[in-house]
């Protein structure tokens, strides 16, 4: 009973010397709207309800704001729950010592969403973070994102494309989606980093493509949540069939059949071998990747079965 009133007091007495740290970024866009508030509690604390969800100390909801020209329409990310020991971390262990480690979910990733940009993955623009150490062991963000407008999740998009389009150009559409797709997934898949929720929901697609019979996909296609994003050199080889079960997973849906799927893994296996071919600086380990990667397949769906007998349950 004395050491755990000695421990809150020492503990007591670390909260009270530790400062709030407040790390901010934000577009020109996000400082001129005056519909914004200047206080990261203010934020926090905004009631707001379109579309709104939240789960496990997070939020995300819609927010309009219509005094912008243009009006601005926004997705806002708000972690109010990290963990104790999250903080306690963030506080013990500082950035300018350990620059590759970030605590806050929010911060994660919006250094994740700049790591994708640099790898030309199309992302959703970002428009502000915030990040509050403080007080005491408190660690708290948000992160809000400009709304991919005209645009809807491929889980959705396309069911609707197979009702506007006959049997034939619904399956060339298809085609041409399946090979963008795997032009925006090789760009980290090759680069050894790997997204962790490649569900087809998170990847976002115009409306307008939708009823086109010779449509191009270039540069079109939106992927999102990049809160898990990461480098694994060392389990490239699980993260690889992770990615790829969950991708499996998700296309059981209307519209999508095992040719399609055999489409996108010999399209994928074909463009991962013509890439791996101009790196010469590494031959002979892109040599060995690209047998390994054919090994990948019957573990690439009994992972997607995995996904699908745990949602069942």
């Amino acid at each position: 009973m004395i050491m755990l009133k000695i421990s809150r007091r020492v503990r007591s007495c670390l909260v009270a010397c530790l400062p709030v740290q407040l790390t901010e970024w934000a577009d020109p866009i996000w400082r001129q709207s005056r519909e914004i508030p200047q206080e990261f509690d203010q934020i926090m604390n905004l009631e707001l309800h379109d579309r709104f969800h939240s789960k496990q100390g997070r939020s995300i909801v819609r927010w309009e704001l219509g005094e912008a020209s243009p009006s601005l329409v926004l997705f806002l990310k708000r972690h109010y729950v990290s963990g104790f020991w999250k903080g306690f971390l963030a506080r013990f262990l500082p950035d300018r010592w350990f620059k590759s480690w970030t605590w806050c979910p929010s911060r994660e990733e919006y250094e994740n969403l700049q790591i994708a940009a640099q790898l030309q993955i199309p992302v959703p623009r970002l428009i502000a973070m915030a990040e509050k150490r403080g007080p005491g062991f408190a660690l708290q963000g948000y992160l809000a994102l400009e709304e991919l407008a005209g645009m809807e999740p491929l889980h959705l998009v396309i069911p609707y494309a197979k009702k506007q389009l006959s049997a034939d150009d619904f399956a060339i559409w298809k085609k041409r989606l399946i090979e963008e797709m795997v032009e925006v997934i090789l760009k980290f898949h090759l680069q050894s980093y790997f997204h962790k929720d490649l569900y087809l929901c998170h990847f976002y697609l115009p409306l307008g493509h939708c009823s086109k019979r010779n449509p191009e996909f270039e540069n079109q296609i939106r992927l999102i949540d990049f809160h898990r994003f990461n480098r694994h050199r060392l389990r490239f080889w699980w993260f690889l069939i992770k990615d790829l079960g969950q991708l499996w997973y998700s296309s059981q849906i209307e519209g999508i059949e095992d040719a399609d799927r055999s489409y996108f893994w010999d399209r994928y296996r074909q463009a991962w071998e013509e890439k791996q071919i101009r790196n010469t600086r590494f031959r002979i380990r892109h040599k060995l990747r690209t047998k390994l990667l054919s090994l990948c397949r019957p573990w690439i769906r009994y992972r997607g079965q995995r996904y699908c007998r745990h949602n069942q349950k």
